[in-house]
């Protein structure tokens, strides 16, 4: 029972950790935006922390989520099929070999579309 209390202490104070962490981010974000059109000169490394640190936010967050049981759910295409097209695994296995072509012809074709895989 101490494992469990601690591990949620952990979680939730990993959480603030992140929660900071963004809020900060916000900022970071908001003077490089101001310092480009006012200043004409761009916050070096703003792209690189704010791609890092979104990373290690869902990270810091992710054990929180799974404690609460919290996750967040989209079902919305889930929702519209019937049970029995649900449990039937051979529908899984088309739409993992959709995705892998659609992704496959992306990587083939080159930076021409839209990047989504």
């Amino acid at each position: 029972m101490y494992l469990i209390r601690l591990s949620d202490k952990i979680a939730k104070v990993m959480m603030i950790i992140a929660a900071v962490w963004a809020f900060s981010l916000a900022f970071l974000i908001l003077a490089d935006a101001l310092s480009r059109s006012f200043l004409d000169y761009p916050l070096n490394g703003t792209k690189d922390i704010v791609e890092n640190s979104i990373v290690v936010i869902i990270f810091f967050q992710a054990g929180y989520a799974i404690r609460s049981r919290s996750m967040l759910q989209s079902d919305i295409l889930v929702s519209q099929v019937s049970p029995k097209v649900k449990k039937n695994p051979f529908n899984y296995r088309i739409f993992t070999r959709y995705v892998f072509f659609l992704c496959h012809d992306y990587w083939k074709l080159g930076p021409r579309f839209p990047s989504f895989c």
